[in-house]
Parts: C-alpha cells; structure tokens; sequence
C-alpha cells in the first residue's frame, strides 16, 4: 500500500514539474517571439517556436526546411536575442539547435481541392514531349534510364493527332 501512495506521490510530483517546464517554455516561446520581432521580418514569427532548452542548447521548432535554413543563417543574432531576454530563470545557452516539424505548422491559407473536371490526368504528356521522350530514351546508354524513358513516351495524350 505504501509503495502504491509513494508511486501517486512520485506521478504527481512529474506531472507538476512537467507542466511547470511547459508554461515555462510557454513564457519563453512569447518573450522570445516579442524580442525577436524587432530584429527579423513578421513573417518569421507564424513559423518557429521555442521548443525547449536542454545541455545549453534552445531548440527552436519551425515548420519547413526553407525556415530552418533562414533561422540557421540568422544564428548568431538569434543566440544574441536569447541571451538579452529578461526572464528568470533563463539557462545560459551556447547554440541553438533548429528543428523541422511540419505538424506543428499552422495553415495560413486553406487549399480547397480541385473540381473533379479540373483534375488533370498526370499519366499523360503532350505529343511533343512523348517524341522528346522517346528521342533521349534512344540516347541514352544506361538500361534502366532508358527503359523509364520509353515507358513515359507511351502515356502521349491520344485525343491530339
């Protein structure tokens, strides 16, 4: 019985510290942002966040490579926002260590999808380039390659003469 109380007790005990370091982050992530603003363009607000701080490294969370590789060229002044941060306690961070996840993207616009007479058949190609096609696969001299190129050729659009 005591092992199952001191077992709560412990579960308890994580759970607090874990939403702790959650809003935490949460604190960190705005400020971060706010002080941010004044030194990047908006639009680099709607796509990263604080992840976390962890062995003197801020992971920072964007949404795509494109954004990683903006925030990386950046590194140097980011390091430099974080450590003018006036929060507490801040752990004092060396390098920063920039994360894609694509799932924590928020959508900016929402695609509608496609009408179904405006779906284009993607396993057609113009006349035009089922001869170009056809005329490289001749061409070439790797086997595979060139069977790939005469397989394309074959999916000519048949309504054109």
């Amino acid at each position: 019985m005591k092992e199952r109380q001191d077992f709560i007790r412990q579960q308890k005990q994580n759970a607090q510290q874990l939403l702790l370091h959650a809003l935490w982050l949460s604190k960190l992530n705005q400020e971060f942002k706010q002080a941010l603003a004044h030194h990047v363009p908006a639009a680099w607000l709607a796509h990263c966040q604080v992840a976390n701080v962890h062995e003197m490294t801020l992971i920072v969370s964007v949404d795509s490579a494109a954004w990683a590789s903006r925030m990386r060229y950046q590194h140097a002044k980011i390091l430099q926002i974080y450590q003018s941060l006036d929060i507490l306690p801040l752990p004092p961070v060396q390098r920063i260590l920039i994360r894609v996840h694509p799932s924590t993207a928020t959508p900016l616009v929402k695609i509608a999808e496609p009408a179904a007479s405006s779906v284009i058949n993607s396993r057609t190609v113009s006349a035009q380039t089922a001869q170009l096609l056809a005329e490289t696969a001749e061409n070439v001299e790797y086997a595979p390659l060139q069977a790939v190129l005469q397989r394309l050729a074959k999916h000519k659009t048949r309504s054109e003469p």
